[in-house]
């Protein structure tokens, strides 16, 4: 059987809507192009499709499941469905808006108008960064309609400059509420956890937490800055071991107030962000300046190195003449020559496998060490500038970036474990076993090996 995804061009749903183009694909859903047949008019027809778990057949528009029981697709979709109901009972100008929603081909889908324009994200690569007066004019309208739907409990969890609309008019509108969930603020709470990767908040990479405003606060800080910069933000994950430019460091031009703005919302822990959308903008605004964030500062890497001290008596070098010490001294410069191009050989491959990804964190830092060996043995002598590419510092960074990422995927993982075991939830093993696998090809773990083991084991059982 021919599998694929999405439904083709030409398709009709529901009696009237006529697709014409795929505008994205996400975790749980494909959102269609459609015009509706007697009105003529475009929308935005989303459709609950489970990436991963669901599949359809060149002959049959029906999604059919695969390593998914009906019950825990029913119960999924029923989640879709009542937030498709809470989201219809929203009106802000600046929030897309639920119109209808129906059930066909064994899924459920809802309408929403079709927003004339180009992404945030869209707007910012073709223009470049953007102006201080258009980036607050945009960022009070998101603003607003975050405080909007927070009064209402729900957290938005994909705040991202994907997911906001420029129009033609210069209004933002804020789309694709796919992974809003209701909250309680500041309670720990379980959600799947989320991760747009510059824009979540560190307490999104795990399944449960403590989750409030300031979860969707730390998103609207990220954008503010992209927006200001043109530049993408760190991952939360990577600020935990080095520290992000500042808008005032990239922007010779920018307030210091709105620099001030930018990282407080951005801050790493949640009680240091502004609380809630007006704290953020009076800040914004400079209605009611709040004190800057106080950060710790990076603790110093160890830099000492151990230094070689080489105590030779070539007693027979003063018998022997100059000859001898001459061809030694040759001898000594092939040899460092030689040192020298594996040293470079062996940083460019670990700069390689460290771009390559986390999966290659291991062998890199194999590489590194065996690098930073050379640095070692030529310290502290005439030869030490050549081998300056600071090898053992790049050796130590990859080590607080390996322990980091192991913590933050070891904590989603022991989440998902204790999730599937109170649910029994398939998205919830899948968390487990894919943030598990991840810590595990970081660093070994007896402990997680042996509960991962164990779920496995109650699942065939």
């Amino acid at each position: 059987m021919n599998k694929f995804r999405e439904l083709s061009t030409g398709k009709l749903l529901y009696g009237k809507y006529v697709i014409e183009k795929v505008l994205g694909i996400g975790g749980f859903g494909i959102t269609y192009y459609a015009r509706h047949t007697a009105l003529n008019r475009h929308y935005a027809v989303k459709e609950f499709f489970i990436n991963g778990f669901c599949v359809r057949s060149t002959q049959s528009k029906d999604v059919h499941l695969q390593g998914l029981t009906e019950e825990e697709y029913d119960r999924f979709r029923e989640k879709f469905v009542e937030e498709a109901r809470t989201l219809a009972k929203l009106d802000h100008e600046n929030i897309v808006k639920v119109i209808d929603m129906f059930e066909e081909n064994n899924t459920s889908y809802i309408v929403m108008p079709f927003v004339e324009g180009v992404t945030l994200n869209q707007t910012v690569r073709q223009r470049g960064r953007l102006d201080y007066e258009t980036a607050v004019n945009y960022m009070a309208q998101l603003a607003e309609a975050i405080g909007y739907i927070h009064e209402r409990n729900i957290l938005h969890r994909d705040i991202s400059p994907d997911n906001v609309i420029i129009t033609p008019q210069n209004k933002a509108v804020l789309i694709d509420f796919g992974s809003a969930r209701e909250f309680i603020h500041d309670k720990t709470q379980s959600h799947t956890a989320i991760l747009k990767k510059g824009y979540a908040p560190l307490e999104q990479y795990s399944v449960t937490g403590r989750k409030g405003a300031y979860s969707d606060i730390y998103s609207l800080g990220a954008v503010f800055y992209f927006i200001l910069t043109g530049q993408k933000p760190m991952e939360a994950t990577e600020r935990t071991m080095e520290n992000m430019p500042e808008l005032g460091t990239l922007l010779s031009n920018i307030p210091g107030d709105v620099n001030r703005t930018v990282m407080k919302a951005m801050s790493l822990a949640p009680e240091n962000r502004h609380q809630n959308i007006r704290e953020f903008m009076d800040d914004m605004l400079g209605t009611k300046p709040s004190k800057p964030v106080k950060t710790a500062p990076k603790k110093k890497k160890n830099r000492k190195r151990t230094v070689l001290v080489l105590l030779s008596v070539f007693g027979f070098l003063l018998a022997g003449g100059g000859g001898l010490l001459l061809f030694l001294q040759h001898k000594k410069s092939l040899e460092t020559e030689s040192d020298l191009k594996t040293y470079l050989e062996l940083a460019g491959q670990a700069g390689k496998y460290c771009e390559d990804g986390e999966e290659y964190y291991d062998t890199a830092m194999k590489i590194c060490e065996k690098a930073a060996s050379y640095e070692i043995k030529y310290a502290h002598t005439g030869d030490e500038n050549k081998f300056s590419l600071k090898m053992a510092e790049e050796q130590q960074k990859l080590k607080f970036k390996i322990d980091s990422l192991f913590s933050v995927y070891r904590e989603a993982a022991i989440t998902g474990i204790n999730a599937w075991n109170d649910t029994k939830e398939e998205i919830e093993r899948d968390i487990a076993v894919r943030y598990g696998n991840k810590a595990l090809n970081l660093k070994k773990d007896s402990d997680l090996e042996k509960r991962l083991k164990e779920m496995n084991n109650n699942i065939k059982n």
